[in-house]
């Protein structure tokens, strides 16, 4: 599916640079795949080693520059970003950052030996008319719901209902959207996903903008002396770690600075337990839960975790999220 979508968007993007520059294009998207590189790209007589990305967003351009750059230390030859949908400050700040970038459209900034490219303004043929932008809650716990397992956008509308809460019209609307913009088709087989890492951008950037900010119940810090065996510390029922602690109860990588706890009773129950007390600036968060789920678990669905580290911006957090990619979410790129 992703194999397709590389294709989809290389030969369109080879299409408009040819017309654009006058210059021989061709995308050959790797048979096998590959975890960091998806093609080649061959601009007149110059080779590049390419990353696909279906859509970049201000969330996960840090994680796509660092793949990239991973890429340039491993070719011999250069790497380009093949990229779907992105804004043109996004193109410039990756150019900037010495990144080769061009979009379906033929929007691009490629400067290297013997060849130097530079195109604004253009709108794909692909993507024009077909961009979710944004989603209100309602319509993200669904979409949440449906990239937690995808097995899910299969189910009759009333059993999503009865796992989200979500009314009928608004599932129904939100899976029009995803048919109208691209995201979604179906076959004798039933319904399939595709440019799921076009929608996993998609999630990250309206969940940190749109639910999160609302979801903030309280801050706090922890009461004096019990901060360092944080891990040992048992929440109180109906509550889970997110973001960093639950990173770190997951894989034991990222060393938390900032502890988000997500949870569906008053926040009050982490000061009558002794674990926390009210600050202002404190380095406990507590946030609203708005998904259905085990009870039992110590720790927020990866996807969250994934979501809360992709949107702090912190080069540390973003490496997290990397791991929590590729060991729980790979099913999404």
């Amino acid at each position: 599916m992703i194999k397709y979508e590389v294709t989809e968007i290389g030969n369109q993007a080879c299409e408009n640079i040819q017309k654009i520059f006058e210059l021989k294009a061709k995308f050959l998207p790797h048979a096998k795949g590959d975890k960091l590189q998806n093609g080649v790209l061959l601009l007149g007589n110059v080779r590049f080693a390419c990353v696909f990305k279906s859509k970049v967003t201000s969330y996960n351009v840090n994680f796509i520059y660092r793949v990239c750059q991973e890429l340039i230390h491993r070719q011999d030859f250069p790497v380009l970003l093949l990229v779907g949908e992105i804004s043109a400050t996004l193109m410039l700040q990756i150019h900037q950052e010495g990144v080769n970038v061009l979009d379906a459209a033929g929007n691009c900034y490629i400067r290297q030996e013997g060849l130097m490219m530079y195109c604004q303004g253009r709108r794909s043929e692909l993507t024009t008319g077909k961009e979710i932008l944004s989603f209100k809650e309602p319509g993200l716990k669904v979409l949440f719901f449906i990239l937690s397992d995808l097995n899910n956008v299969n189910l009759p509308f009333r059993d999503i209902q009865a796992q989200t809460g979500v009314g009928l019209a608004t599932i129904n609307k939100l899976f029009t959207s995803l048919k109208q913009n691209g995201y979604l088709f179906s076959s004798s087989k039933g319904r399939h996903l595709k440019k799921l890492d076009g929608l996993l951008a998609i999630f990250v950037d309206n969940y940190c903008r749109v639910i999160k900010p609302k979801a903030l119940m309280a801050t706090m810090s922890f009461v004096p002396g019990t901060r360092d065996n944080w891990v040992e510390t048992l929440l109180p029922q109906g509550m889970q770690w997110g973001g960093e602690p639950g990173a770190f109860v997951r894989d034991r990588y990222l060393l938390p600075e900032l502890w988000d706890v997500y949870s569906s009773v008053a926040s009050a129950k982490l000061i009558t337990n002794h674990i926390a007390v009210p600050a202002r600036d404190g380095e406990i968060r507590v946030y609203r839960k708005f998904w259905m789920d085990d009870l039992s678990e110590k720790t927020a669905p990866a996807l969250i975790i994934y979501a809360d580290l992709m949107g702090s911006g912190d080069s540390r957090c973003i490496e997290a999220a990397q791991r929590i990619l590729d060991h729980e979410l790979s099913y999404l790129r």
